[in-house]
Protein backbone atom coordinates (compact mmCIF):
# COMPACT_ATOMS: atom_id res chain seq x y z
CA UNK A 1 0.00 0.00 0.00
CA UNK A 2 2.49 2.23 0.91
CA UNK A 3 4.71 1.77 -2.55
CA UNK A 4 1.26 2.87 -4.44
CA UNK A 5 0.40 5.55 -1.90
CA UNK A 6 -2.58 4.00 -0.92
CA UNK A 7 -4.55 4.07 2.57
CA UNK A 8 -6.56 1.74 4.43
CA UNK A 9 -7.53 1.39 7.96
CA UNK A 10 -7.56 -2.00 9.76
CA UNK A 11 -8.30 -2.53 13.16
CA UNK A 12 -9.43 -5.26 15.66
CA UNK A 13 -13.51 -5.48 16.51
CA UNK A 14 -16.51 -7.82 17.18
CA UNK A 15 -17.50 -8.81 13.66
CA UNK A 16 -21.11 -8.03 14.84
CA UNK A 17 -20.71 -5.30 17.02
CA UNK A 18 -18.25 -2.40 15.68
CA UNK A 19 -18.35 1.22 15.30
CA UNK A 20 -16.06 3.31 12.63
CA UNK A 21 -14.70 6.74 13.81
CA UNK A 22 -14.68 9.61 11.05
CA UNK A 23 -15.43 9.17 7.88
CA UNK A 24 -17.67 6.11 6.03
CA UNK A 25 -15.75 4.13 3.86
CA UNK A 26 -16.57 3.82 -0.39
CA UNK A 27 -15.58 -0.38 0.30
CA UNK A 28 -15.25 -2.93 2.59
CA UNK A 29 -14.45 -6.45 2.40
CA UNK A 30 -14.34 -10.02 4.04
CA UNK A 31 -13.43 -12.68 1.10
CA UNK A 32 -11.88 -15.52 2.96
CA UNK A 33 -15.36 -17.16 4.73
CA UNK A 34 -14.82 -15.45 7.62
CA UNK A 35 -18.38 -14.27 7.49
CA UNK A 36 -19.38 -18.00 8.94
CA UNK A 37 -17.76 -17.58 11.64
CA UNK A 38 -20.84 -16.02 12.94
CA UNK A 39 -22.28 -18.90 14.40
CA UNK A 40 -26.05 -17.46 14.56
CA UNK A 41 -28.72 -15.29 12.03
CA UNK A 42 -28.42 -12.66 14.46
CA UNK A 43 -24.83 -11.79 14.90
CA UNK A 44 -24.72 -12.25 10.75
CA UNK A 45 -27.31 -9.30 10.22
CA UNK A 46 -25.35 -7.02 12.85
CA UNK A 47 -22.58 -7.42 10.97
CA UNK A 48 -24.32 -6.57 7.84
CA UNK A 49 -25.60 -3.61 9.99
CA UNK A 50 -22.14 -2.74 11.39
CA UNK A 51 -20.33 -2.84 7.29
CA UNK A 52 -23.41 -0.54 5.79
CA UNK A 53 -23.18 2.13 8.94
CA UNK A 54 -19.48 2.08 7.96
CA UNK A 55 -19.98 2.72 4.46
CA UNK A 56 -21.11 5.29 1.92
CA UNK A 57 -24.39 5.10 0.56
CA UNK A 58 -23.50 2.99 -3.50
CA UNK A 59 -20.46 1.79 -2.40
CA UNK A 60 -19.38 -1.84 -1.55
CA UNK A 61 -18.94 -4.68 0.22
CA UNK A 62 -17.22 -8.08 -1.03
CA UNK A 63 -18.46 -10.96 0.60
CA UNK A 64 -17.01 -14.15 -0.33
CA UNK A 65 -18.11 -17.22 1.34
CA UNK A 66 -18.92 -21.32 0.90
CA UNK A 67 -22.57 -22.11 0.03
CA UNK A 68 -24.07 -25.41 0.62
CA UNK A 69 -25.95 -26.59 -2.25
CA UNK A 70 -29.73 -27.45 -1.48
CA UNK A 71 -29.20 -30.86 -2.12
CA UNK A 72 -25.74 -33.23 -1.52
CA UNK A 73 -22.28 -31.52 -0.50
CA UNK A 74 -18.87 -31.41 -1.69
CA UNK A 75 -16.65 -32.97 0.58
CA UNK A 76 -13.19 -32.38 -1.52
CA UNK A 77 -10.05 -31.58 0.58
CA UNK A 78 -8.84 -27.62 -0.46
CA UNK A 79 -5.28 -27.48 -0.66
CA UNK A 80 -2.73 -24.99 -1.08
CA UNK A 81 0.75 -24.33 -1.24
CA UNK A 82 3.29 -21.50 -0.93
CA UNK A 83 6.83 -20.97 -1.31
CA UNK A 84 9.35 -17.86 -0.71
CA UNK A 85 12.92 -18.50 -0.42
CA UNK A 86 13.83 -20.78 2.34
CA UNK A 87 9.97 -20.94 3.75
CA UNK A 88 7.01 -23.09 2.23
CA UNK A 89 3.81 -23.64 3.49
CA UNK A 90 1.36 -26.10 2.66
CA UNK A 91 -2.37 -26.19 3.79
CA UNK A 92 -5.21 -28.25 3.79
CA UNK A 93 -8.89 -28.03 5.06
CA UNK A 94 -11.62 -30.28 5.08
CA UNK A 95 -15.50 -30.98 6.26
CA UNK A 96 -15.43 -32.98 9.12
CA UNK A 97 -18.64 -33.29 10.18
CA UNK A 98 -21.83 -31.26 8.67
CA UNK A 99 -25.34 -30.80 10.87
CA UNK A 100 -27.66 -29.24 8.08
CA UNK A 101 -30.42 -28.80 10.34
CA UNK A 102 -28.22 -26.77 13.04
CA UNK A 103 -26.76 -25.11 10.21
CA UNK A 104 -22.91 -26.09 11.52
CA UNK A 105 -20.31 -27.40 9.48
CA UNK A 106 -16.87 -28.29 11.34
CA UNK A 107 -13.95 -27.46 9.40
CA UNK A 108 -10.45 -28.99 10.01
CA UNK A 109 -7.27 -26.93 8.60
CA UNK A 110 -4.09 -28.54 8.80
CA UNK A 111 -0.80 -25.78 8.61
CA UNK A 112 2.78 -27.28 7.64
CA UNK A 113 5.12 -24.77 7.40
CA UNK A 114 9.34 -25.23 6.68
CA UNK A 115 11.12 -22.85 7.67
CA UNK A 116 15.20 -22.95 7.18
CA UNK A 117 15.04 -27.12 7.66
CA UNK A 118 12.64 -26.37 10.46
CA UNK A 119 9.23 -28.23 10.66
CA UNK A 120 5.91 -26.91 12.37
CA UNK A 121 2.67 -28.21 12.06
CA UNK A 122 -0.71 -26.47 13.22
CA UNK A 123 -4.06 -28.23 13.55
CA UNK A 124 -7.45 -25.60 13.81
CA UNK A 125 -10.74 -26.88 13.97
CA UNK A 126 -13.80 -24.47 13.14
CA UNK A 127 -17.11 -24.92 13.67
CA UNK A 128 -18.74 -22.46 10.71
CA UNK A 129 -22.21 -21.68 10.15
CA UNK A 130 -24.12 -23.02 6.89
CA UNK A 131 -25.84 -21.11 4.36
CA UNK A 132 -27.64 -22.23 1.17
CA UNK A 133 -28.45 -19.71 -1.26
CA UNK A 134 -31.74 -19.30 -0.14
CA UNK A 135 -30.85 -18.58 3.40
CA UNK A 136 -28.19 -16.21 2.33
CA UNK A 137 -30.65 -14.05 0.28
CA UNK A 138 -32.76 -13.82 3.57
CA UNK A 139 -30.16 -12.56 5.90
CA UNK A 140 -29.39 -9.94 3.61
CA UNK A 141 -32.74 -9.35 3.11
CA UNK A 142 -33.26 -8.93 6.77
CA UNK A 143 -30.81 -6.14 7.01
CA UNK A 144 -32.33 -4.32 3.92
CA UNK A 145 -28.88 -2.48 3.48
CA UNK A 146 -27.77 -3.96 0.25
CA UNK A 147 -28.48 -5.07 -3.00
CA UNK A 148 -26.44 -7.60 -5.05
CA UNK A 149 -24.25 -5.98 -7.67
CA UNK A 150 -23.18 -8.87 -9.17
CA UNK A 151 -21.49 -12.79 -7.95
CA UNK A 152 -18.20 -14.19 -8.89
CA UNK A 153 -16.31 -17.25 -8.09
CA UNK A 154 -13.00 -17.87 -6.19
CA UNK A 155 -11.49 -16.76 -9.46
CA UNK A 156 -12.46 -13.55 -8.97
CA UNK A 157 -12.43 -12.13 -12.68
CA UNK A 158 -13.83 -9.12 -12.75
CA UNK A 159 -15.04 -10.09 -16.74
CA UNK A 160 -16.44 -13.18 -15.91
CA UNK A 161 -19.19 -13.21 -13.34
CA UNK A 162 -21.13 -16.22 -12.07
CA UNK A 163 -25.25 -17.42 -11.90
CA UNK A 164 -26.09 -18.26 -8.78
CA UNK A 165 -27.87 -21.32 -8.48
CA UNK A 166 -29.43 -23.65 -5.62
CA UNK A 167 -26.14 -26.16 -6.39
CA UNK A 168 -23.55 -22.64 -6.07
CA UNK A 169 -20.84 -23.48 -3.64
CA UNK A 170 -17.65 -21.01 -3.92
CA UNK A 171 -18.87 -17.58 -4.17
CA UNK A 172 -17.91 -13.53 -3.85
CA UNK A 173 -20.62 -11.36 -3.79
CA UNK A 174 -20.53 -7.64 -4.95
CA UNK A 175 -23.12 -5.73 -2.40
CA UNK A 176 -23.65 -2.15 -3.41
CA UNK A 177 -25.04 -0.49 0.47
CA UNK A 178 -28.70 0.89 -0.40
Amino acid sequence: MQRNALKAEIFNADMADFRISGSRYDGAYCTVDTFRHLLSERQAIRHLQCVAKALRRNSVYVLGLHLLPEQGFSDEIVRWSGRRGKLTVKTSMRMVDLNRRARRETLKVDLKINKNGKRYNYQSVYSLRTYTLNQFYRCLKRTNAFRIKEVYDHSYDIDSPVDLTAASEDVVFLLQKK
